[in-house]
């Protein structure tokens, strides 16, 4: 039970540090973006996109995505902005972040690939400061 509840306070972490977008925005489902598996069983991969909360989010496409794999191996994935969030703050940039890291990492786009460790989860989203 310890493992759970500390990856459980890891999640929650996760989730206030892109509270803009998963907490105040708004869940958006598989609009938003375009998410590919470069390796690994993509039946394993889950994800979802948000727009920011706030006019911010709805004006200028301002979108996060969160990712999870639920399989024992790694995923290499890319993440695209598309529909609604293409051309938006994301696709200037971002920063990554698993739930088991503290430190954001930067992400370069959508020629980039991100590296989801087994069982793991993490969010993307744009450069700028939460509001």
């Amino acid at each position: 039970m310890p493992a759970t509840m500390s990856y459980g306070a890891r999640m929650h972490a996760l989730r206030l540090d892109a509270r803009r977008w998963v907490w105040d925005g708004e869940y958006r489902s598989h609009a938003g973006a375009a998410v590919g598996v470069a390796s690994g069983d993509a039946s394993e991969l889950r994800w979802s996109a948000f727009r920011a909360g706030g006019a911010a989010g709805a004006a200028g496409g301002s979108c996060g995505v969160v990712l999870a794999n639920y399989g024992e191996a790694p995923l290499v994935v890319t993440v695209t902005p598309a529909g609604e969030c293409a051309g938006g703050a994301l696709d200037r940039g971002g920063r990554w972040r698993l739930v088991d890291d503290t430190a954001w990492a930067a992400w370069g786009g959508a020629a980039a690939q991100l590296t989801l460790p087994p069982l793991s989860a993490g969010a993307l989203i744009p450069t700028e400061k939460a509001a």
